[in-house]
């Protein structure tokens, strides 16, 4: 009795996390279809789901070096453009008006980075950087690593806009971000580093993921399942195509029976759910039907008369013997 109920913990536990943690800001308890209201999510979340988390927000910033200041262009105050400026949640671009931003001293190769905090598996392929106005000498030769792989790099004399949305070729896995620049001093106001939550994939993972096994976590970006198995009727890169019209279960490899009026069966189960056309039987429709008020169709006719003779010469040879 206790190993069942410790099975139906586990079970419980699993479905739980499969039908995902309510991030909305309001009625989480009233909430059935996963669609927060008026896009209300609580804080360090976003899109229409709320799934869609940044995980560089409240993480542990660090940089090569603290530009700190108290001039006329700071309004006589001495500001310090610590790293946290940088993920304070504050998307202010001016450098020098508050909240601030993140800026590094003059130096050669610059850096900053983040340890991002958890949100399931940290796979990451979208993000969103804030760099001052009027600064394009400190954002030369910009480039952005995932776990010391590189994302996105802006070469010679392209430079990213104020408002950067970074799109990674691929989703790449890691636990820390790093933007460095190769001369002069950085100078980075936020940075918002997005990672959908596990079972959940897109720029706005705002999609389920549909993988035959519904305990893999699919690629949060582009929603491939790892093992490249889709669910019966569905095929594509992120299992979210359907078969087409005539096929129908694992891979969509088999062919539908003859349903009623050519209709298509069911993708999944291949089942006619509006019956069979004359002559077949069975759910699929894939049995000829044996009852005596369905008439043949000429081919199957011609077979079973050649039977049916074949059948008789043979009793009567044996009588003739006999």
């Amino acid at each position: 009795m206790e190993i069942w109920c410790f099975v139906l913990l586990l079970c419980c536990g699993f479905l739980a996390e499969i039908e995902a943690r309510c991030n909305c800001k309001f009625n989480c308890d009233v909430n059935p279809d996963g669609q927060c209201r008026d896009g209300l999510c609580q804080q360090g979340w976003y899109g229409r789901y709320c799934q869609k988390r940044n995980v560089a927000w409240q993480g542990k910033a660090s940089q090569h070096s603290t530009r700190t200041e108290r001039s006329h262009l700071t309004q006589g105050r001495r500001v310090v453009f610590s790293a946290v400026k940088a993920i304070d949640g504050n998307t202010n671009v001016d450098l020098f008006k508050r909240p601030y931003c993140a800026q590094t001293g003059l130096h050669n190769n610059t850096w900053w980075r983040v340890q991002l905090k958890k949100n399931g598996i940290n796979e990451i392929r979208y993000m969103t950087i804030y760099f001052p106005e009027n600064v394009d000498y400190r954002k030369t030769n910009v480039e952005i690593l995932v776990g010391g792989r590189r994302c996105k790099r802006w070469s010679g004399w392209a430079r990213p806009p104020s408002e950067a949305q970074v799109s990674c070729n691929e989703s790449l896995t890691g636990e820390e971000v790093m933007i460095r620049i190769p001369d002069n001093s950085l100078s980075i106001c936020e940075v918002q580093v997005f990672v959908c939550s596990d079972f959940w994939f897109g720029k706005d993972c705002d999609k389920r993921c549909n993988c035959l096994d519904k305990r893999e976590v699919c690629d949060k970006g582009s929603g491939e399942c790892r093992r490249r198995e889709c669910p019966p009727g569905f095929i594509g890169h992120d299992c979210y195509q359907e078969c087409e019209d005539g096929w129908y279960g694992q891979l969509c490899k088999s062919k539908c029976g003859s349903c009623l009026d050519g209709a298509a069966c069911h993708k999944e189960t291949g089942n006619c759910t509006s019956g069979c056309a004359r002559g077949w039987t069975r759910r699929t429709c894939h049995v000829v039907s044996v009852d005596e008020d369905v008439s043949l169709s000429p081919v199957i006719q011609g077979v079973t008369s050649t039977l049916v003779a074949g059948i008789l010469m043979s009793v009567l040879a044996n009588r003739w013997l006999y």
